[in-house]
């Protein structure tokens, strides 16, 4: 008889009321009771109990019915994406450039707009070199037969047909672009070794260097014709230069300009170009009247690393364009916009179904704001023409007159302001350049060579806008400050005289005049720019306070300008003096040097922009700050930017001096003796001016001529300036101020205000 084994069973107290028939071990816990082996092996299982249970048998019909539905609404949308195979992939987002804002005139006339294009990128899509330089060999056919070019980096370094480096490197170009750390990362050949065919050191040979890219690096197949394998080498090399940004996702710029049909063709087969993306990019456009407004504009160009170091987190890539002058750098925050992030798919396989993922937010970018010039188009043509015209006419003169044409006049420029504001309403300097050259640089040889010529060109200098960025010695338009200095010192009165023999003697150093004016005031001498009285002037009031005044008309001082790199001028004094000569014997300060600043020379260097601010300062008694952006406006049309609100400067000087100072000023162009009254003889608009011929010392160059004025004498609206580097004298800029105040005048409605004689003293 086998021995029975037992075990112990908790039991709860029994339930009086139930018999043993209606009391269940499962629903009665907590008895102990003894139970053998056999009776145990006879009770049901728990998963058998659960499955007899139609309750819960139920309960899991309805879990799994739920998970099917909510996996069918899975299947059917993913963070919102449609399940359609133009969705399935691997998914990652790339930066979307904005579109840039336009440049416009006061009219609204666009100068600087965008175009888009259709642009070609390829993408990290995992595939092996062999796979990868196949689905290469394939797009590079497909480019060609479009007539699309895409990028030769390489060529730049080394010819692929001849395989010889470019003419252009020396040696330590060459060993420097092999041992970037950031690109190739080789090493520097030992002493023993004058080869290497390895993927270690540097290849001195450029045959060598040519198989190590195509064998070693970028393993392309050397059964391929050479045509072939430099397509693909000039592809691998572009991707290469971005590598580390490439395999983490960020997609490299291929080529641009593809026709609709192209990107419907490769779209449609993404499949099997893994990688590649098709999208919109922007290109600035210079419209042709922009040539007119170039100093003003500016130009854009490819960020440089410097550049991207300092913007890199206010929205830049190394893709974007910067402004790099003019409006375009100085307004660069309103009109490059904000960028966003798209979506792209690579494709797991090269069959059309790939695996579905989720994607990230898309982000669109906003284009960058309108900016509004306050230059007129119209102005700044016959600005522009007019300046070439008198160049030439100067020119031809000369030759006439027999002056060797190395002495020709070069450059001009002009600037006129409105005085109400400071608005800039014409800014032209010659010689220019075309800012569309820059943007066609890049695949265009002949406007490539032009940006050159404009960047290497030490003598026309076209790149400088010659009405804020350069200075010149103003000359006789000095004069009218001098003038207000001496009338404030108290020591001079409109009515004092001087004799003008024609010299002045200063400490033994004779100064010559341009006639024997005799006894003349202070009027006379204006109208007749007589250097000897103003001489005397000088040397009565003194350096400090012909200094003082200068400042305080904002000679020396930046003018605050909307427009980058301006310069400020230098005032001549006796700390300048010293300041712009190392050598201690000529930083002592003498007479000599306070009769020549009285007249303009010596240390005295001012910009057209300054003078013509100056020059309305006489006009009205107080300085405006210039500007040439009249608003900025939102891609919804709302002004978030308006420029003239600067206060004006009120000068410290009394009325009548001023009075005196514009009397005398109005005497240059209508009093019959007068040395431009001829040029205003009967021009609609009574004009005050004063000429200047800045004495540059320079062997082989014949003076600059300058002009300022201001008009309707009576009413004054306008303040000019005007240059013609080796113009000779001032009178050959004078015709241009007059013209060009009466295009704009006559424009504005203004009428013929007849001069008054405010003070009686002439």
């Amino acid at each position: 008889m086998s021995e029975r084994k037992f075990v112990i069973k908790k039991l709860t107290p029994p339930e009086e009321e139930k018999t043993l028939e209606e009391r269940s071990w499962e629903s009665d816990p907590g008895r102990v009771r003894l139970i053998d082996d056999d009776t145990e092996k006879a009770q049901p299982s728990r998963w058998r109990r659960f499955l007899t249970n139609r309750f819960n048998i139920l309960t899991v019909f309805m879990l799994i019915i739920a998970l099917a539905f909510i996996g069918s609404l899975m299947s059917l949308r993913v963070d919102g994406i449609p399940n359609s195979p133009e969705t399935r992939g691997t998914p990652r987002q790339y930066a979307v450039r904005p579109r840039r804002g336009d440049i416009l005139d006061i009219n609204g006339a666009p100068l600087a707009t965008t175009t888009a294009e259709n642009r070609l990128l390829l993408a990290y899509a995992g595939l092996a070199d062999r796979e990868f330089n196949a689905m290469l060999l394939d797009l590079s056919k497909i480019l060609r037969r479009e007539g699309l070019s895409f990028s030769h980096s390489i060529d730049d370094w080394l010819n692929l047909e001849t395989k010889r480096w470019s003419p252009k490197l020396r040696e330590a170009d060459i060993t420097k672009f092999q041992l970037n750390e950031n690109l190739f990362n080789l090493e520097e050949l030992p002493p023993d070794k004058q080869q290497a065919y390895d993927n270690i050191y540097i290849k001195r040979d450029p045959a060598v260097f040519y198989r190590y890219l195509t064998e070693h690096l970028f393993k392309i197949d050397t059964a391929w014709s050479e045509e072939d394998r430099n397509d693909v080498l000039r592809l691998r090399f572009e991707i290469y230069q971005s590598n580390w940004m490439f395999i983490n996702g960020t997609p490299v710029e291929i080529t641009s300009g593809l026709s609709d049909e192209l990107v419907v063709q490769l779209e449609e087969q993404n499949y099997r170009y893994r990688g590649v993306i098709c999208d919109r990019k922007y290109k600035r456009v210079y419209l042709d009247d922009a040539v007119y407004f170039s100093h003003v504009i500016g130009y854009v160009n490819r960020i440089t690393a410097d550049e991207y170091a300092k913007l890199a987190d206010q929205d830049y890539t190394m893709d974007d364009v910067t402004g790099k002058a003019g409006i375009e750098l100085s307004m660069e925050r309103y009109l490059h916009g904000v960028g966003g992030y798209r979506n792209y798919r690579i494709y797991g396989t090269a069959e059309e179904n790939g695996e579905e993922f989720m994607a990230g937010q898309e982000l669109e970018p906003q284009r960058g704001y309108d900016v509004r010039l306050t230059l007129d188009t119209r102005l700044q043509k016959f600005a522009d023409q007019a300046l070439q015209d008198m160049i030439a006419a100067v020119r031809e003169r000369q030759h006439r007159q027999g002056t060797d044409s190395s002495m020709d006049p070069d450059a001009a420029a002009i600037v006129m302001l409105d005085l109400r504001d400071g608005a800039v309403i014409a800014m032209s300097s010659y010689p220019g350049y075309d800012p569309q050259n820059f943007i066609l640089a890049s695949e265009d040889k002949t406007a490539s060579e032009e940006v050159n010529n404009y960047l290497r060109d030490n003598v026309n200098r076209p790149m400088l806008n010659r009405t804020m960025q350069t200075m010149s010695p103003p000359g006789s338009t000095f004069k009218p400050f001098v003038s207000v200095s001496a009338l404030n010192s108290g020591l001079w009165y409109p009515y004092t005289k001087v004799y003008c023999e024609g010299t002045v003697n200063v400490e033994g150093q004779i100064f010559g005049c341009l006639g024997v004016h005799g006894a003349i005031d202070m009027f006379r001498a204006t109208v007749l720019s007589c250097n000897s009285y103003f001489y005397n002037v000088g040397l009565k009031i003194g350096i400090n306070r012909i200094s003082a005044t200068a400042y305080d008309f904002g000679f020396g001082l930046p003018t605050g300008i909307d427009l980058p790199y301006e310069t400020s001028g230098i005032v001549a004094n006796r700390d300048n003096k010293i300041k712009y000569n190392s050598d201690p014997r000529n930083q002592v300060w003498f007479a000599a040097d306070t009769a020549q600043s009285a007249i303009g020379q010596g240390l005295n260097a001012f910009t057209l922009l300054q003078l013509a601010r100056a020059t309305g300062g006489i006009a009205t008694g107080e300085l405006v700050t210039p500007y040439v952006v009249s608003e900025v406006r939102d891609e919804h049309g709302y002004a978030i930017y308006r420029g003239g609100t600067a206060d004006k400067q009120k000068l410290p000087y009394e009325d009548w001096i001023l009075r005196e100072v514009r009397h005398n000023m109005w005497g240059v162009t209508n009093d019959p003796k007068g040395w431009q009254y001829e040029d205003f003889k009967g021009f609609p608009w009574k004009v005050a001016g004063k000429t200047g011929t800045a004495q540059l010392g320079l062997p082989g160059r014949n003076n600059n001529a300058l002009f300022i004025c201001f008009a309707p004498f009576d009413n004054p609206q306008v303040a000019v300036a005007a240059l013609v580097e080796g113009g000779m004298s001032g009178g050959w800029i004078v015709t241009l101020a007059r013209d060009l105040m009466g295009a704009y005048l006559g424009q504005a409605g203004y009428p013929d205000v007849p001069p008054t004689n405010e003070t009686g003293i002439h």
